[in-house]
């Protein structure tokens, strides 16, 4: 009977997977380092299969992602609504500050197929991706960017890498941890505030400086596409 339920979970399994939808979205990967990180790999979008992916826009899809020249991964992946339905994006000019119709993009985490305690956030934009894949072990997180295009690399180009890799010190750092004190009388867990308070999504308010409009082409929709994506990832550690 043991035998035969294994076996019943197994061909499940296997039939959820035939039934997700798989997108091969990345093609000519190059190996890569600069003064910035010492092993990369580059690659470029696949065109007609990533406009199938924003055409399609899955709730539920499975990646194939290239980490090096010798390992690819498959990454199921489940659509991450961090948006609210009200959400919206202004920019500050010399007028004050003006509405801008953003689009936003497809947002999606996950995990790596056959690696449970892994994890994925990756956003899809047009002709460009932001995403964090991460086993969870001392091979760091794989980080997946837009590569700035120059003579060597085209528009669609991507870098991939692991942090592990990176030649400059990572700055980033959370400062929750410094809090080391709470309020003398925190409310009630069984309050009926408290349970109205949870029962609502939390409203974030974010605002990118210049530096982050001048470093993404001074376009205010690809810096809003880092931001919302840059979150993604961010938004994926404070769901565990």
């Amino acid at each position: 009977m043991k035998k035969i339920l294994t076996l019943s979970v197994i061909l499940l399994f296997a039939m959820q997977l035939m039934a997700t939808p798989m997108y091969s979205i990345f093609k000519n990967t190059t190996d890569f380092q600069n003064e910035y990180v010492k092993n990369a790999l580059m690659v470029d979008l696949e065109g007609a299969s990533y406009q199938q992916l924003l055409q399609d826009a899955p709730s539920d899809l499975i990646v194939e992602i290239p980490l090096t020249n010798n390992l690819t991964i498959k990454v199921e992946l489940a659509e991450n609504q961090i948006l609210s339905d009200d959400f919206m994006v202004t920019g500050k000019t010399t007028d004050g500050e003006q509405p801008f119709n953003y689009q936003p993009g497809l947002y999606y985490k996950g995990k790596i197929v056959g690696h449970p305690n892994s994890w994925a956030a990756i956003s899809f934009f047009d002709n460009e991706i932001i995403g964090v894949v991460s086993f969870n072990s001392g091979s760091g997180n794989f980080v997946i960017g837009h590569y700035q295009p120059d003579d060597n690399y085209a528009a669609t180009a991507h870098i991939i890498y692991s942090d592990t890799q990176l030649l400059i010190q990572n700055n980033f750092d959370c400062h929750t941890n410094s809090i080391n004190s709470l309020p003398q009388n925190p409310i009630s867990p069984t309050s009926q505030s408290m349970t109205n308070s949870c029962s609502r999504p939390l409203e974030i308010y974010i605002e990118g400086d210049y530096a982050v409009y001048t470093n993404n082409n001074s376009n205010l929709t690809t810096a809003t596409n880092f931001i919302t994506g840059f979150f993604q990832c961010f938004s994926n550690d404070l769901r565990k």
